[in-house]
């Protein structure tokens, strides 16, 4: 029994010694990407004020754009979860780009499975009965043959 015990001993403390210094690492942390950059230096144009409102916006989170002066227009291409990031990025820059305009080539991860049906005025959606001619109005009608 005395020869048993040392082996024992051994092992168990070769088992644990791994565990001694075994630790976990801390989950890694990952900046904070923007939401939106220029492919140009502006810092005191439309285009700057656009980038900082964009990234300023939390609604925009998974989206990536970049925006581009080219004359009096700004353009965005990029892609963005959803169709309502879409729309309020088109908000933001219309609300930066005063006289210019803005070209939107943002696509969408979204797949929209239906759309409302187009709009029909109120004139086109009854049908118009013939009206009856003075003719067809005017004349007798036969009696039953008998």
């Amino acid at each position: 029994m005395k020869t048993a015990l040392p082996r024992v001993a051994a092992g168990l403390l070769a088992a644990a010694i791994p565990l001694a210094f075994a630790h976990t690492a801390p989950a890694p942390t990952y900046v904070q990407e923007p939401i939106a950059s220029s492919s140009v230096n502006d810092a005191a144009g439309p285009v700057s004020a656009i980038v900082q409102q964009l990234n300023a916006d939390a609604s925009m989170k998974g989206s990536k754009i970049t925006v581009q002066p080219d004359g009096e227009t700004v353009i965005m291409t990029g892609v963005a979860p959803t169709y309502m990031q879409v729309v309020a990025a088109s908000k933001i820059a219309a609300s930066h780009a005063g006289e210019g305009k803005v070209v939107n080539a943002i696509t969408t991860e979204e797949i929209i499975l239906a759309a409302p049906p187009p709009a029909v005025s109120d004139t086109a959606a009854v049908a118009e009965e013939p009206a009856a001619t003075e003719a067809q109005q005017a004349a007798p009608t036969a009696p039953p043959a008998t």
